[in-house]
């Protein structure tokens, strides 16, 4: 669709990029809040606080992982089917 209205090759990329970077954004915010009350159930049944403890890098790396995955999964069709 975007070819048709004389997009470039390189404005496609691009937009398929942002696009995919607003996804990976906006499913890290709501995953993260969709685990949270149920790490507070289960932190406060363990350890009698309702804060759980957790590595910032293991969260970070997860974050990572994901936002490559994301990239990934748009950037490889996008470029195969130019």
């Amino acid at each position: 669709m975007l070819q048709l209205a004389g997009i470039g090759r390189a404005q496609v990329m691009r937009t398929m990029r942002t696009e995919s970077l607003i996804v990976v954004g906006i499913a890290a915010v709501m995953g993260t809040l969709a685990a949270i009350p149920p790490l507070a159930g289960i932190s406060l049944g363990q350890t009698e606080s309702p804060i759980p403890s957790f590595s910032a890098g293991v969260y970070a790396a997860i974050i990572g992982v994901t936002a490559a995955l994301g990239l990934l999964a748009v950037g490889v069709p996008t470029r195969f089917a130019w």
